[in-house]
């Protein structure tokens, strides 16, 4: 198959290959299968084991081919024959083609095969993730494939382009986890009663001066408070979907939520209303989603680790606190369909995990919006981005972004009023609407719109010297890479099943329900609350408890959370629905001979439900997917037993 040029699992082979091989070609056709009876389509590697770290200098200074043939395979090789001589002349037909390929050090095509030469220490350099400091992997399948213009491009860019990555950085939105939670209206605080440093942040006088500058700085200040200090605050106003970016400056008035940003450890939060929210979220199983839950833990490993090799503050204090987001930058989304805007923030705004920060190391926000929102970057990441998330949408990951090619500063910074002053105004729009046909053949410069074209012709024509021919060229490869993705996302019909690490969720956490005494269980559970009961705040504990007997009763621990009980009896009922995922309000029987009647068959239900969670979890290698399973599988359990669906 070929699907490992392009694909997230494919990035193991790939680095195989650049480790321990010179990657002399890699062949593909446009136009047939090579194996009728497979419902793939295949590629040809040929390799040259190269071994060490005493060969790794050759390595890199490969040239590996990336070939696409443009006629059948029949066209450059004759069929198997069974005569000598013509196998011979097959042979020979064989090593012309090779030669033919091999024999390139640029960029070739006719009418034929197209072949393109890339370095090899290149696609590592490519493929490599400085921040995770590991081969992440590449689209190779780009070099195959991609239109003749954009090679054409980054042949005229030469000198100029340079990868975003050398320019600027580029951050993750905030991944709160539990969106719910973090993101609130301003009438959802005041039902809270929220404090105003949660939601609210002070302006630090660089900032203030920053957005006093912007056209939002009316409506900003009406927004803003004073402390007694004289200390001015600002809502946190946070994006969190790209549909609220709808022109070229983020604009606050159009944002809806609040971001809390909790940054001190729970002791000092005692007496405040945000802990009381704090823990309404946790009765709700907030905490116990996996990025709340890793904030959680590097909050723990912090407090265990030795006081003189830990930073003085931990970067978070619960699974509650975000730390501090990154803000200043331009915004590129992460998923995209058919509209491509790149909103400058400066107004400083929080961001969601929906967008990425790319901030420019010089700081001319508006200027690099501009840029970035010049059609040629719609073609580059069709090219540079993912398109197997299915219907029809586009994902661009950040190691993705830092790759695309840039023009440096110096190549327009000459332009930049002018960039900014075309952008002035400008809302997003359908791409195809913009280029005004969904036919890459009827594409005509006349017919794009007035400020697109506006900025293609200053970024393509005046900053990359595209001529008028080129330019329609890039028109027309995006109208038919767009609709080629969106056509096909049609083909395919019905809900996508959630898969992690390879694994149907929905279908492992039904198998294990279904050998689960889950009815029974609920069947128990709903008799306790038909009766006379009293209800226990059962906390929620990281792994099963056990019950240990102290000097004025039992209590119920896990080593992180207590829960004194009156008794024994009480303290085994609780620990059994503990066992099963159970937290919150939780029912107990009043009279003490009906509950030491149900307890034995509660602890014999819940002991084979944990046996058996215990024993398909066991089949997960995979340590954060077997958590994450667990998690998914006590919820639903939860679900079953007391009927009520987490919110």
């Amino acid at each position: 198959s070929n699907s490992w040029l392009d694909v997230d699992y494919g990035k193991g082979l790939q680095e195989f290959f650049l480790k321990h091989f010179k990657i002399l070609a890699i062949i593909e056709s446009k136009v047939e299968r090579w194996f009728t009876d497979a419902d793939i389509n295949t590629c040809i590697v040929i390799l040259e084991k190269a071994s060490g770290e005493r060969r790794q200098r050759e390595r890199n200074d490969n040239l590996v081919r990336f070939a696409q043939l443009l006629k059948p395979l029949r066209h450059f090789i004759p069929p198997a024959e069974s005569a000598w001589d013509r196998q011979v002349a097959r042979l020979q037909a064989v090593d012309a083609l090779m030669q033919l390929i091999l024999g390139k050090w640029q960029h070739y095509e006719d009418d034929t095969i197209r072949i393109f030469p890339k370095r090899q220490s290149e696609l590592w350099d490519e493929g490599y993730d400085e921040d995770k400091e590991k081969y992440v992997g590449s689209k190779w399948g780009k070099y195959l494939r991609a239109p003749d213009i954009f090679f054409r491009v980054l042949e005229k860019g030469a000198g100029k382009l340079v990868p975003l990555k050398q320019v600027a950085s580029v951050r993750f939105g905030i991944k709160t986890g539990a969106n719910a939670f973090f993101y609130l209206t301003e009438d959802e605080i005041r039902h809270w009663g929220i404090e105003r440093e949660f939601w609210m942040h002070p302006l630090s006088e660089g900032e203030l001066k920053r957005l006093r500058q912007t056209p939002f700085w009316d409506m900003l200040k009406d927004a803003c408070w004073r402390d007694e200090s004289r200390q001015i605050w600002l809502p946190n106003y946070v994006v969190k979907s790209p549909r609220e970016c709808e022109t070229i400056l983020v604009d606050p008035a159009r944002l809806k939520y609040r971001v809390l940003l909790i940054h001190k450890p729970r002791e000092a939060l005692s007496g405040t209303r945000v802990l009381t929210y704090i823990e309404e979220g946790e009765r709700q199983g907030h905490h116990e989603r996996p990025t709340c839950a890793q904030r959680q833990r590097v909050y723990d490993n912090w407090v265990q680790a030795d006081s003189e090799d830990r930073p003085p503050e931990p970067t978070h204090f619960g699974w509650y606190d975000l730390g501090y987001p990154s803000r200043m930058g331009v915004l590129w989304q992460m998923i995209h369909f058919s509209r491509h805007i790149v909103p400058a923030n400066a107004a400083e705004v929080f961001v969601d995990h929906n967008l990425f920060v790319v901030r420019p190391t010089d700081d001319h926000l508006l200027a690099w919006g501009s840029v970035l929102n010049s059609t040629l970057y719609v073609l580059f990441k069709e090219l540079f981005g993912r398109v197997n998330l299915g219907q029809g949408s586009l994902k661009t990951e950040g190691v993705d972004i830092k790759r695309l090619p840039v023009p440096a500063l110096e190549h327009w910074i000459s332009y930049q009023h002018e960039l900014e002053r075309i952008m002035n105004g400008y809302e997003a729009r359908n791409i195809l609407r913009e280029i005004g046909t969904q036919e890459p053949d009827s594409v005509t410069l006349a017919a794009i719109q007035p400020d697109r074209r506006a900025l293609d012709r200053l970024v393509m024509g005046d900053i990359l010297g595209l001529t008028d021919e080129e330019q329609l060229a890039i028109y027309q490869a995006v109208v038919d890479l767009v609709q080629a993705r969106l056509k096909k996302a049609k083909s395919v019909k019905g809900k996508q099943p959630r898969i992690k690490g390879g694994v149907n969720v929905d279908q492992f956490v039904q198998m294990v329900l279904d050998k689960v005494p889950a009815a029974p269980l609920g069947e128990l559970y709903r008799q306790v609350q038909a009766g006379e009961h009293a209800l226990v705040s059962l906390p929620v504990f990281r792994t099963s408890p056990n019950l240990v007997k102290t000097l004025f009763g039992y209590e119920l621990t896990d080593g992180h959370q207590r829960l004194e009980v009156p008794n024994e009896a009480q303290g085994r009922y609780l620990g059994a629905w503990a066992l099963l995922g159970l937290y919150n309000e939780t029912p107990v029987p009043a009279d003490e001979s009906t509950l030491a009647k149900l307890l034995p068959e509660l602890e014999r239900m819940a002991k084979e439900a944990g046996q058996v969670i215990k024993q398909y979890l066991g089949s997960i290698v995979d340590k954060k997917l077997r958590d994450q399973l667990g998690r998914e599988v006590r919820r639903k359990a939860r679900e079953v037993v007391t009927g009520q669906k987490r919110t």
